[in-house]
């Protein structure tokens, strides 16, 4: 199950194969088969194990109002 650290802690998980151990920071993504406590779900593309994720959110675009000075005319 692909999962996000939310915790404030990195995870350190002990070696499965001949790579040795990984950690996981904060807001980073790794799989792991249970769900574990303080971590969520992440439904993003798998990256390398231990592989930062971009966290931020995007921008959105601005919408344009009835009260924009844009548009010409008197301002309210």
């Amino acid at each position: 199950m692909r999962q996000r650290n939310d915790t404030t802690a990195a995870w350190t998980f002990a070696a499965t194969d001949e790579s040795g151990p990984r950690t996981v920071a904060p807001g980073e993504t790794t799989d792991h088969p249970t769900l574990l406590d303080g971590w969520s779900p992440a439904d993003e593309p798998a990256t390398t194990p231990g592989e930062a994720s971009d966290p931020t959110p995007k921008a959105r675009a601005r919408k344009t109002t009835d009260t924009d000075d844009s548009k010409g005319g008197e301002p309210r």
